[in-house]
């Protein structure tokens, strides 16, 4: 509600116009658009067997893999911080001795790190400041899905579910992010207040 209210409070300040926030609704699809579609283009060129598969994209561009392994270090680190000495493999994060958890394309995370870069590029903003907050908020999400991989793999493991048997945690993993996502938004609009680019250059 707060970043809703800074970004009505900008774009519907005396001097914007329906130009204006058309401009930035246009903006936001289309840069979600692109990177969400770029994200699964390139997963899809890098799963062998696929329809468009590729070998020399797989071999020379394939940045998903190792993402998706620094997720599964990330999360298996923050089990065995709390307690749980955990391992991982190339799509599965395990507790020695306990449960696991497999990784697939949603659970990457893309989707919604695209969505908030979405937003702070859609924004009208020096690039200083759309560097920076993208740079904050997709740490974020990063250490927060690293947070969920591991913290899913110990709940397994002690089968201690509690309220979380009732829901899903991708739901909960999405309405967390989304919270945070649109917090950060809200710090943004609020330091880059003043320091928007000349929408007519």
């Amino acid at each position: 509600m707060i970043a809703i209210k800074e970004l009505l409070k900008s774009l519907l300040k005396p001097g914007s116009t329906k130009a204006d926030i058309f401009r930035f609704l246009f903006k936001l699809i289309l840069f979600y658009l692109v990177l969400n579609y770029f994200f699964m283009a390139c997963q899809g060129l890098t799963v062998p067997g696929g329809r468009f598969y590729s070998p020399f994209i797989l071999e020379h561009l394939d940045f998903i893999s190792p993402f998706r392994k620094f997720l599964l270090w990330g999360g298996a680190r923050f089990a065995s911080l709390i307690g749980y000495p955990s391992g991982y493999t190339d799509y599965n994060l395990f507790v020695y001795g306990g449960s696991r958890v497999r990784m697939v394309y949603s659970c990457l995370g893309f989707s919604l790190m695209s969505a908030y870069a979405a937003l702070v590029l859609a924004w009208p903003a020096k690039w200083f400041y759309q560097v920076i907050s993208l740079a904050i908020g997709w740490i974020t999400i990063i250490l927060l899905n690293m947070v969920r991989l591991g913290g899913l793999a110990v709940l397994y493991t002690t089968g201690n579910y509690g309220f979380f048997k009732y829901i899903n945690h991708h739901d909960l993993f999405n309405i967390i992010v989304l919270v945070a996502a649109f917090l950060m938004f809200a710090i943004h609009i609020k330091y880059s207040a003043g320091k928007k680019v000349d929408s007519a250059a």
